[in-house]
């Protein structure tokens, strides 16, 4: 109980930080937005962030030109420097008088609400947006201060089976609120009816999927609640940290640091409370530092897990040197697990990518590189709706059989049944492509392809999963799909050594038809 206190009570000291006048450090200096967004993150935008509800809505209204609300709600994962990119140009005053004249669609946006919606955004992408300063922006000037915006995203999907596995109908909407309180602070909560199915960004998700509240704080971002985190430069999922588990209460900073000899550093840290599963409380630290040079962006993430709540040393040093010094002092040798990763990503200004990420488990080890490794590789050329340029994906992941794992059971890396770290588990690899080849304005081909490998070192069983898709969009708020797919999503297994799927499912090919709706 003690813990679970401490726990509730940083959450409220800091909340309560969160609303103190922070104006002098945090006013917003007034000027234009540069028209080529600055590289300032490697990081991919977590699928489930609610950045896509907005893009949605905001897409599914004709203010982001090109786009429909569908490409933000069919499992598309964008880089935060692509969002920037979308953002620059719709915060452009040529967009804004565009806008004014798109044809009608499901969405409907009141007053200020789409400069609004575009003040939020602004503020989550501001790096990117300025090269040395916050967020200059005349949204940021609207004279409303408070309003509220919702979006609905309906996605009924229907699949029928081709080798009689059973049908399945199942339901992918969701409904978003957005908040705005103050200047300052915002509040956001969706609700999802988000149901495991045979497409590859579905799984099982609670009814109340986010609840957060959003302010700014020393400088930065200060998220409190419950939300989805994802660390690092790869498309399927982060390698010590992502987002394909059950959302976590959490605590969450994000802003730019000062370090002697590095000049500014972006740093995010995440103080995560998990519980509700076989594995019982358990406390989750995890802290990711970037640095941009040129057009290369080089990242470090730590991540530690840990039954008692986290040590003050380890909010402010290296957790590793900050475990050792705990130990030195008292505290249990297994009473926390610490991973570590190292990311490299060179990033030009169309978006294009390759990158690099090396994981590395349980530290503390004398042979700490023993089974207890991971790699992921891979290189991306942007889909590009506007400009009709093909966009292809490539990832290559492998990690060894203790990787993940702990010789203490109670420190799972696991979270209600699904993996925290990369979607594929431990002693595991997987091969991953994507196309997407635009036919016309409204009409594009999405091919998908995976083959994971569970059992890597010990028994290797493979499964495959491939799809073809093909979407047209009604209007920019209206879409439907037709899918062909063989196999199921990789993801890692239950137990979390064992195969995702039965042979059943990995011979299972389904017609799936869907309607995809923004309102």
């Amino acid at each position: 109980m003690g813990q679970t206190k401490a726990f509730f009570i940083t959450l409220v000291l800091l909340a309560s930080l969160a609303f103190l006048d922070t104006e002098a450090s945090c006013q917003l200096p007034e000027g234009e937005m540069l028209e080529e967004p600055r590289l300032a993150h490697s990081d991919v935008l977590s699928p489930y962030d609610t950045a896509y509800d907005l893009l949605a809505k905001l897409a599914g209204s004709g203010m982001l030109e090109g786009y429909s609300g569908r490409l933000f709600n069919s499992g598309t994962v964008y880089t935060r420097q692509q969002v920037a990119s979308l953002l620059a140009m719709a915060l452009h005053p040529e967009a804004t008088e565009r806008a004014a004249r798109r044809s009608k669609t499901l969405v409907s946006l009141s007053g200020d609400e789409g400069n609004l919606l575009l003040w939020r955004l602004a503020t989550q992408f501001g790096d990117e947006l300025r090269a040395d300063e916050p967020i200059p922006t005349k949204h940021e000037q609207l004279s409303t201060e408070r309003f509220t915006s919702s979006a609905f995203r309906i996605r009924p999907v229907v699949s029928l089976s081709l080798n009689a596995d059973g049908s399945m109908i199942r339901h992918q909407g969701s409904v978003s609120v957005l908040s705005r309180l103050d200047r300052k602070t915002s509040m956001h909560i969706r609700l999802s009816t988000m149901r495991q199915t045979v497409l590859p960004e579905s799984f099982d998700r609670p009814l109340l999927d986010i609840a957060f509240i959003s302010t700014e704080l020393f400088g930065g971002r200060l998220d409190v609640g419950r939300k989805y985190e994802r660390f690092g430069p790869a498309y399927l999922g982060g390698g010590v940290l992502s987002d394909g588990a059950y959302p976590f209460e959490t605590i969450t900073w994000s802003g730019r640091l000062k370090l002697p000899f590095m000049e500014w550093v972006r740093v995010r840290q995440v103080l995560g409370y998990l519980h509700g599963d076989e594995h019982g409380r358990r406390f989750l630290l995890a802290r990711r530092w970037e640095k941009t040079f040129g057009s290369f962006v080089i990242g470090a993430n730590e991540v530690q897990i840990s039954k008692p709540f986290p040590a003050p040393p380890s909010f402010v040093l290296p957790l590793y040197p900050a475990s050792r010094l705990l130990v030195r002092m008292g505290r249990s040798e297994n009473s926390d697990e610490i991973f570590v990763s190292a990311d490299v990503a060179w990033v030009d200004r169309d978006g294009k990518r390759v990158y690099l990420e090396w994981i590395v488990d349980d530290v503390r080890l004398a042979k700490p590189a023993e089974r207890q490794m991971g790699c992921i590789v891979g290189a991306q050329l942007p889909f590009d709706p506007v400009r009709k340029r093909a966009g292809l994906i490539f990832e290559y992941a492998q990690f060894d059989e203790n990787t993940f794992t702990h010789a203490n059971p109670k420190l799972n890396y696991q979270y209600r049944g699904e993996a925290l770290g990369y979607p594929t588990g431990p002693n595991s690899r997987v091969i991953f492509g994507r196309l997407d080849l635009p036919i016309s304005k409204r009409t594009h081909i999405t091919l998908l392809g995976a083959a994971a490998q569970h059992g890597r070192e010990t028994s290797p069983d493979w499964e495959p999963y491939f799809a073809v898709q093909l979407f047209h969009d009604i209007n920019p708020s209206f879409s439907i799909g037709v899918h062909y797919t063989r196999g199921m999503p990789p993801r890692c297994g239950k137990p979390i050594h064992a195969g995702a799927w039965c042979d059943m499912k990995e011979r299972a090919e389904y017609i799936s038809f869907e309607v995809n709706m923004i309102m």
